[in-house]
């Protein structure tokens, strides 16, 4: 039987909430022993107490400082040592190795003791052996379940999306770009007042706090038109999207949408259920020459998204 990969999935996920977290029908009796602290109970009166945590007996959970960055890299080598320790029938006596996304330059092991944890950590660099920790019993349950939202936040390119706060609060997007699952740039339509394109000091720190200002009045979705500040705005080459992009005041547009990194926290995934309507408008219409930036020579299929892309998007309807 070989170690658990490096990524939590659903079923391990479950397994080990549920040695951490108990059905409620696992109720234990506690017996009252000191009258003099409960003047007021019935002698030898039992008292109930759900029992949700591991107890000694259970494997601990151990928080282990590395260098930012390396989390991937030093859970696979872990992972391999294991496997590698495995083969030769001398067994590590570590159960799990895992990152948590929400954690940067952490990792977790699952073991009985420290000493097994130090074990299959010699050897290995960017590791800071002085931080092991044991997670405190009563963590256990809160760090499983971080890590288990953060594995259904998952991000992929083309996935429909919603805003959860700001002047994009509820509006619909596309991702084109994820970055370590911890941002993502998102297709927008643009909601820019319209005195934005005549006050040259106006940005986007503006653009937040008009959202601060007006927030009952919701800015009309409108899609960019370069023309209109065309001494303003230039097109560069962005190469994290590898793609030809308008730059004015600080944001992009491609075809008269505007492309926003957010962060995970700032993205809905769940139940995003994207309208038809609403779908239609991320479409381009090739007939129309004003809608797409015609110049360029680095059109693709998911910048017109046509009906047969379109089957391609990812969403997660209930």
């Amino acid at each position: 039987m070989q170690p658990k990969t490096e990524r939590l999935d659903d079923k391990m996920l479950n397994t080990m909430m549920k040695r951490y977290e108990k059905e409620d029908e696992n109720e234990v009796m506690i017996k009252d022993t000191k009258q003099e602290d409960y003047d007021l109970m019935v002698e030898n009166e039992d008292v109930s107490r759900d029992i949700y945590l591991p107890s000694i007996k259970d494997s601990k959970l151990w928080r282990v400082n590395i260098t930012p960055g390396r989390e991937r890299e030093l859970v696979l080598k872990i992972t391999n040592k294991l496997i590698e320790f495995l083969n030769h029938g001398n067994p590590l006596n570590v159960l799990e190795v895992f990152q948590c996304q929400l954690s940067s330059g952490v990792i977790y092991c699952e073991a009985y003791k420290i000493q097994h944890v130090e074990k299959v950590l010699q050897g290995l660099s960017g590791v800071n052996f002085k931080t092991i920790r044991m997670i405190p019993i009563n963590e256990m349950t809160e760090v499983m379940k971080s890590c288990q939202t953060q594995q259904k936040m998952k991000f992929q390119e083309h996935q429909w999306v919603r805003i959860k706060g700001g002047i994009y609060k509820d509006d619909l997007g596309l991702i084109e770009k994820v970055d370590r699952n911890k941002k993502a740039t998102v297709r927008l339509i643009p909601r820019i007042p319209n005195d934005f394109y005549t006050d040259p000091n106006k940005n986007v720190s503006s653009l937040r706090s008009y959202n601060k200002k007006s927030q009952y009045i919701r800015i009309p979705q409108l899609l960019f038109n370069p023309l209109r500040v065309k001494h303003e705005c230039q097109k560069d080459y962005i190469k994290g999207l590898r793609k030809n992009l308008y730059v004015w005041r600080g944001m992009l547009f491609r075809n008269g949408y505007l492309y926003q990194e957010f962060k995970a926290n700032k993205l809905l995934t769940e139940n995003v259920c994207p309208s038809l309507k609403e779908v239609k408008q991320f479409q381009i219409d090739i007939t129309n020459q004003v809608s797409m930036d015609y110049d360029d020579d680095d059109q693709d299929e998911w910048d017109i998204l046509n009906d047969q892309t379109l089957l391609k998007t990812i969403r997660d309807d209930p």
